[in-house]
């Protein structure tokens, strides 16, 4: 959901409407009207009107920029009769501010339908400070995902232009940023505005690392043979740039696996303090489990654990868990990912990421801990260990009941001792949450039919659970529909046949973003084909699915293949040049977009939860409202 910037005006608007009188609290407001940085600062929220209206607790996250994001701080709020408020120490070196609210448990996000509540800081002169309106639009550009935003890349670069008309010097820190927004603005006209924008720099003779950056980034991607007189000039200036960081990682990719190793080792030494490091050092590991160097990978493991990510042990383990043969060594990795799990939290804890709140942080690296014994566990539980539910409660008590896979294992093993009423308890919570599929409620009525103090049947029990799912998903889905024409497109299915949106008027359409190398498309597809057969009769819907953004030469023949190998009854459409995606302005897929009888945009969904049915129902739900 996109925003223009009459809203910056209107949000100034709100937060200085009194709330005397009987006039209501507006949504958002805050006190002093014009915030400083090194002040406290006042949010007030009323939830009247939002997904939230019916929470008893509220927290607010407050996410503090300055050119980037620098710090995320977490408050619970106080209810001051039906509006809830709360004070927040903003940082010295802060620009501006953006919030959201949820619920206590984090399920329920409010974060003003994708725009987040926005507070600029001033200066001294009640001027809006310099750098806020450009952090802003980095906001809107990068970092705003951590907030659940929609990149919103017309306002970043309105916002960005605004700055730099008053700043000028500003521009440099984010040229990057605002040459790929040009980019994806103005692709007809890129390279001559890009151009013209780096010349301004040219024959400079202390260029900064961001400038030279974008000198070789851009004129490699227009075969410009100045970018090597650039990356000369760079690599002497800034031998250590995440430049050569990541062009050096690329070629660690394309290595073999005894190269991998000896690329790992000089990269290390170049560079000590690289984030790269435990993504190489991960990455061969998983190469000699993968082609059946066993004992190998159990010496480098142990020589290296500190230095590999706990994702990386799990997935080694999940892949050993398979074959009879190696579950002792599925083992030795689920205990090292608990060593490094167990490291991280002891080390870790006080270095609070800049897009965490510390309590956030916390959370994470005992949810990481909590998954390394669950994967323990399931290698335990299948060699019939007594010490396979003391872990499988652990897990359970480290991820605070969040994760419905290790939720229900954790259920069902309770109820094979007998222990029905708890676990009845912690399936509910999930069943609430709309997040129980059908295994999770076989278990559920196990249990609650084991409890005798359960009078209601299992069937309407059940029913009423699933309704304040329902409701719930309804309310959130009332809360995010827009109203937005769609963009008109005319593109080919895989038989050549044109579709046109503007032929469909007068039937509710619900497109689908995807590509065959993403993941999660992949694994939303066996659901959606659920929902295209239950509305395969339904002259009044129709499903697209437009394929994007594919890295394969014959784009037609890959999706052709894909059809034939899968059987989905889809109707496929090629984004062969991938603008329609970009009229959408969908940043990640897959990407859901809703479109009514009126050839209006109604809601739009991203992402894949891990659950067909609820990702169905949501469907359903979507398509009722707006028919």
């Amino acid at each position: 959901m996109k925003i223009k910037t009459m809203y910056f005006f209107l949000l100034l608007s709100l937060a200085l409407v009194a709330c005397s009188g009987n006039k209501p609290a507006p949504q958002f407001a805050f006190a002093p009207d014009k915030p400083k940085a090194g002040e406290l600062i006042t949010l007030r929220y009323n939830p009247d009107s939002t997904s939230l209206k019916d929470c008893k607790v509220i927290k607010g996250f407050v996410y503090f920029y300055d050119k980037d994001l620098i710090k995320t701080v977490e408050g619970t709020l106080k209810n001051e009769d039906g509006v809830f408020k709360g004070t927040f120490e903003i940082p010295d070196t802060a620009k501006g501010l953006v919030a959201k609210f949820t619920d206590e448990e984090g399920t329920i996000t409010d974060n003003n339908n994708g725009k987040g509540y926005v507070v600029n800081l001033y200066d001294k002169d009640g001027k809006i400070l310099a750098g806020s309106e450009a952090g802003l639009a980095y906001c809107y550009a990068n970092w705003g995902y951590y907030l659940d935003m929609e990149t919103d890349r017309e306002l970043a670069f309105s916002l960005f232009n605004s700055e730099f008309s008053k700043n000028p010097k500003l521009k440099e820190h984010f040229l990057d940023t605002y040459l790929f927004l040009i980019n994806r603005l103005n692709s007809a006209e890129a390279e001559g505005k890009i151009n013209s924008e780096l010349s301004a720099y040219e024959g400079k003779s202390d260029l900064s690392e961001k400038v030279l950056v974008s000198f070789v980034t851009w004129y490699n991607k227009f075969n410009n043979p100045k970018a090597k007189e650039y990356e000369v000039k760079l690599s002497e200036k800034y031998p250590q740039s995440e430049f050569f960081q990541s062009k050096k990682y690329s070629e660690f990719r394309e290595a073999s696996l005894e190269n991998k190793i000896k690329i790992t080792e000089a990269f290390e030494k170049n560079f000590p303090n690289s984030e790269y490091t435990e993504g190489m050092y991960g990455r061969i590991l998983l190469e000699m489990v993968q082609n059946g160097k066993i004992e190998e990978a159990e010496k480098f493991g142990l020589t290296y654990k500190n230095k590999i990510g706990v994702t990386r042990f799990l997935q080694v383990v999940e892949i050993l868990t398979g074959s009879a043969e190696y579950k002792d060594a599925a083992i030795t990795f689920a205990n090292y990912a608990i060593e490094k799990a167990e490291v991280d939290l002891d080390t870790k804890t006080a270095e609070v990421p800049e897009y965490f709140s510390a309590e956030e942080w916390a959370k994470s690296l005992n949810g990481s801990l909590g998954y390394a014994k669950y994967s323990l566990a399931l290698v335990q539980k299948e060699l019939n260990s007594e010490d396979a539910f003391a872990n499988f409660k652990a897990a359970y008590e480290l991820t605070l009941g969040k994760e419905p896979e290790i939720n229900l294992t954790y259920a069902k093993e309770l109820v094979k001792i007998g222990k029905n009423e708890e676990a009845q308890t912690i399936l509910e919570k999930d069943a609430k949450l709309g997040k129980l599929n059908e295994d999770g409620e076989a278990t559920l009525k196990a249990a609650y039919t084991a409890n005798k103090k359960n009078d209601i049947s299992f069937e309407k029990y059940l029913k009423d659970l699933k309704s304040v799912a329902n409701a719930e998903m309804i309310a959130k889905i009332k809360n995010n529909l827009v109203n937005l024409p769609a963009p008109d497109f005319k593109l080919a299915d895989a038989d050549g046949k044109i579709v046109s949106l503007a032929e469909l008027k007068g039937k509710v359409v619900v497109i689908d973003f995807w590509a065959t190398w993403c993941g999660p498309c992949m694994s939303s597809f066996p659901g959606m084909k659920t929902a295209v057969t239950k509305y395969a009769t339904d002259k009044e819907v129709k499903f697209l699915f437009i394929n994007v953004w594919e890295n394969v030469d014959n784009k037609l023949e890959n999706v052709k293949e894909f059809l034939k190998k899968t059987g989905y009854p889809f109707t496929v459409l090629l984004d062969l040049d991938n603008k329609v995606v970009e009229s959408y302005k969908v940043t990640g897929i897959p990407t859901k977009i809703f479109i009514d009888k009126k050839g209006n945009i109604r809601y739009k969904s991203v992402g894949f939860g891990g659950n067909p049915d609820e990702m169905v129902t949501e469907i359903e739900n979507i398509i009722s409202l707006i028919k």
